[in-house]
C-alpha cells in the first residue's frame, strides 16, 4: 500500500468516527495514575475502565498494597473488564517493576526528563506499548496513538496496515496523518470502535460502520480471523519449543543432590558389609596399584633438587668402622707366653 492511499484511508476513518462517536477527555491524573488507568483501559471500553480504576482506588490503602495483592483478588476487582485477569496482571507487573527500579511510586520526575528517556524508563518498568503510548499522549506531552489488540485487528480489516505491521505493533502513517492537537480526540473515538470490534466481530453496528470504508467487510473479517488463528498456533508452537529447550538445558546442567553423593573408589559405607566380589576386586586393584606407585614415588624423590646452603660447611664425617678397619684386640701377656702344644708332643696317659 502506498503512503497516499494509507493517508487517504486514515482521513476517511477520522471523518466517519466523528459522526458516530463522541470524544472522551481524561480527567487530571498523576503520571502513575494515567499509567495504571491505561492498564485497565487496554482492550476495554472507557466506562468499564473508569469503573475498575475507581474500584481499585477505593479497595486499597495505597499502591504498595495493590502490588502485594494476589492475582485472584485483583481479578475480582477488575471483573467488569473484558480481560480481568490480564488487566490485573498488567497492573501488578507495572507496580512491581516500578518498585524494583526506583523503590517508590512517584513518577512525576519523568515529566521533567527528555521524552525518549522517559519512554525508556516506562519500558524498564514493564509497561505495555499501549500504556506507554497513552501516558505519552496524556501526561508527557508527546504525540502517540495507543493501539491495543482490537485496534490492530480493526486497522488490518480496513486495509490501513498490513498483518505483518500489526504483528510487529506498528502504526505507520497514523501519527503523520493525524495532527498532534487532534491526537487525543482521534484516539478516544478509534478506541471506542476498536473495543466494540474486539468484543464482537459479528456486531451489526460494527459491520455497518466498517462497510462505509470496506464494501467486502465480511470477507475481510473472516480473513483476519484465520490469520490470527494461524499466528496463535505459531506462537504456541514457539512457546512449547522454548519451554522444551529450557527444560532440556536445565536437566543437563542440574547438579546431583547432596544427599546422593557417589561413593568414592575404595571406600564403602559404614553400615553395609562388603561382598566377596567387592573384596576380590579391591584386592586385585590394590595389588595392581602397588607396583605402579613405588617407581612413581622414587622418581619423584629423585626429581627433587637437593637444597644446598652455599656458606655452610659440611661437618667432617667420621670414618665408619667396618669389619676390615676394626682393630684386632690385643692379646694379654699371659696368653702370648703360652704356646699351643702340638698334637705329636702331647703326653701319653699311663696305661
Amino acid at each position: 500500500m502506498t503512503t497516499p492511499n494509507r493517508a487517504t484511508q486514515i482521513g476517511k476513518l477520522q471523518k466517519i468516527l466523528k459522526k458516530h462517536y463522541k470524544p472522551v477527555t481524561p480527567p487530571e491524573r498523576t503520571l502513575l495514575e494515567h499509567l495504571l488507568y491505561a492498564c485497565c483501559l487496554e482492550n476495554s471500553p472507557f466506562d468499564k475502565a473508569d469503573e475498575a480504576f475507581a474500584q481499585l482506588q477505593q479497595s486499597y490503602f495505597d499502591w504498595n498494597e495493590v502490588r502485594v495483592t494476589s492475582m485472584a483478588e485483583l481479578g475480582g476487582v477488575f471483573a467488569s473488564l473484558a480481560q480481568s485477569q490480564t488487566a490485573a496482571f498488567r497492573v501488578k507487573k507495572t507496580l512491581q517493576g516500578i518498585f524494583d527500579v526506583i523503590y517508590d511510586f512517584d513518577l512525576e520526575a519523568l515529566k521533567k526528563q527528555n521524552l525518549g528517556k522517559s519512554i525508556k524508563d516506562l519500558e524498564q518498568f514493564g509497561a505495555t506499548p499501549f500504556c506507554i503510548a497513552y501516558v505519552t499522549q496524556n501526561s508527557l506531552g508527546g504525540h502517540a496513538i495507543a493501539a491495543d489488540e482490537g485496534t490492530f485487528d480493526l486497522l488490518v480489516v480496513l486495509g490501513i496496515i498490513t498483518p505483518a505491521e500489526a504483528a510487529k505493533g506498528l502504526l505507520p502513517g497514523i501519527e503523520r496523518a493525524i495532527p498532534k492537537n487532534k491526537g487525543p480526540e482521534f484516539f478516544s473515538q478509534l478506541h471506542q470502535l476498536a473495543t466494540e470490534f474486539f468484543a464482537s466481530t459479528d456486531s451489526t453496528h460494527v459491520r455497518n460502520f466498517l462497510s462505509e470504508l470496506v464494501p467486502d467487510v465480511k470477507e475481510k473479517i473472516a480473513e483476519r480471523l484465520v490469520q490470527k488463528k494461524e499466528l496463535a498456533e505459531i506462537h504456541s508452537a514457539q512457546r512449547e519449543a522454548a519451554a522444551t529447550a529450557a527444560a532440556a538445558e536445565l536437566t543437563a546442567t542440574k547438579e546431583p543432590p547432596k544427599s546422593a553423593k557417589p561413593v568414592e573408589a575404595g571406600k564403602e559405607s559404614k553400615g553395609a558389609k562388603p561382598t566377596k566380589e567387592a573384596k576380590d576386586s579391591k584386592d586385585k586393584s590394590s595389588k595392581a596399584e602397588k607396583p605402579i606407585e613405588k617407581p612413581v614415588e622414587k622418581a619423584a624423590e629423585k626429581a627433587k633438587p637437593e637444597s644446598k646452603k652455599p656458606d655452610e660447611k659440611k661437618p667432617e664425617e667420621k670414618p665408619k668402622k667396618t669389619a676390615a678397619n676394626k682393630d684386632v684386640p690385643k692379646k694379654r701377656p699371659a696368653e702370648a707366653a703360652k704356646k699351643p702344644v702340638s698334637k705329636g708332643l702331647a703326653k701319653k696317659k699311663p696305661r
